[in-house]
């Protein structure tokens, strides 16, 4: 059904543009803009607008927001997606996108004033400024808004993809602004973002640090978190944003390996978990609203997957309740059927002794019609020789 309307809708997206076309004017425009730039400064002005560039998240943010409608415009949708994907796509666009834009005509000026950044004070304190406020900003607005994994069960393959892909650019973007350094600028990088990531976790490695690869699994964060890590320090440690390692900890939360006590004071949980129990609706933002901003984002995410893990624990008894009583069933339907088979057999021979029983009067009443006959008989010789 999706697939059927996103064919219809297809020359309507807002969010495909030829990418290919789009480098090409770019590569045009910044090379007239580089002219005034010596030559072996242009690949530092190059990577700090890289590093900078939100297009590509924008666009992941405006897929999932126009797979949402359509998915929520289906016949017989039954979707609710945790998250308020228009406010994040607003945030994204306001509060990253515009800023980042708005950062290119000064890094312009910076580079035209001194192309050397080892020596432009104003324009590093100006990149470690920007790093941090984009790193915070794809933290809160993206990565802490983004439903968590169980929530996504009953959801459209393709929208669930796209959420996860929304995701994956994010937490890129915020492993490159976190390790940002003025020598990864300076000195030559590979061109792609994967390659910097690699260069990256190779220097930590020669360094001995721990540096362990984003493809682990929750179990990782699971280990960390049983040794006594708390979630930043899980955070720092994985080099993953905080708001995954929430996810994963939920997700455990919700299989009952972590008890949601440990991450959440029980009086805001058990005042949480009664707001959603009478309120239907899981959208964070709202209940924020509702409640005049008492809890955090964190606080709500662990009081619903403790209240999954109740009402799947609910379900579970309900299910062995259920089995139980099936059991029970099953032995009395047995019981019944034995019943009914022993006075079936019971019928049959009541009714073979009745045949019998039949049989036997009807031969004596001819053994005794046949005796009679032959008295009578015996008689009326008796007669016939005493007359002779």
């Amino acid at each position: 059904m999706l697939k059927d309307i996103f064919k219809k809708n297809r020359e309507r997206i807002p969010f495909q543009p030829v990418e290919e076309e789009v480098d090409e004017q770019n590569e045009e425009s910044e090379s007239e803009e580089d002219l005034s730039i010596p030559e072996q400064f242009r690949p530092h002005k190059a990577r700090i607008k890289e590093m900078f560039d939100f297009s590509l998240l924008e666009r992941r943010v405006n897929a999932v927001v126009f797979f949402k409608r359509l998915e929520i415009n289906a016949e017989n949708s039954t979707m609710e997606v945790d998250g308020d994907f228009e406010a994040m796509q607003t945030a994204v666009q306001k509060e990253i996108v515009t800023l980042s834009e708005n950062f290119n005509p000064f890094l312009q000026l910076a580079f035209y004033e001194e192309p050397d950044i080892t020596k432009n004070q104003k324009l590093q304190d100006r990149l470690n400024k920007l790093t941090q406020y984009f790193a915070k900003k794809i933290q809160k607005v993206v990565l802490a808004n983004l439903p968590a994994p169980e929530m996504l069960e009953f959801v459209h393959s393709t929208l669930k993809k796209q959420i996860a892909r929304v995701e994956a650019e994010a937490n890129s973007k915020y492993d490159i602004l976190t390790n940002y350094t003025l020598s990864e600028i300076i000195n030559p990088t590979p061109k792609t973002k994967r390659e910097m990531r690699e260069a990256r976790r190779k220097t930590k490695m020669e360094r001995g640090e721990v540096d362990l690869p984003k493809n682990v699994s929750a179990n990782e964060t699971l280990k960390l978190w049983q040794k006594g890590k708390n979630i930043d320090e899980i955070s720092e440690m994985r080099g993953i944003a905080v708001g995954s390692i929430e996810r994963h900890l939920g997700h455990f939360i919700i299989k009952g390996e972590i008890d949601a006590k440990e991450l959440i004071p029980p009086e805001k949980m058990y005042k949480l978990i009664e707001f959603f129990t009478t309120n239907p609706t899981k959208n964070f933002a709202y209940v924020k609203a509702v409640l005049g901003g008492e809890f955090d984002y964190r606080e709500m995410r662990f009081a619903l997957c403790h209240l999954t893990y109740l009402e799947k624990d609910q379900k579970k008894e309900q299910k062995e309740i259920r089995k139980k009583q099936l059991e029970e069933e099953a032995v009395i339907r047995q019981a019944e059927k034995k019943r009914k088979h022993i006075a079936h057999q019971e019928r049959l021979i009541e009714e073979a002794k009745r045949r019998k029983e039949k049989e036997r009067l009807k031969l004596s009443r001819l053994q005794a019609e046949e005796a009679r006959k032959k008295v009578a008989e015996a008689k009326l010789w008796k007669n016939v020789r005493f007359k002779d």
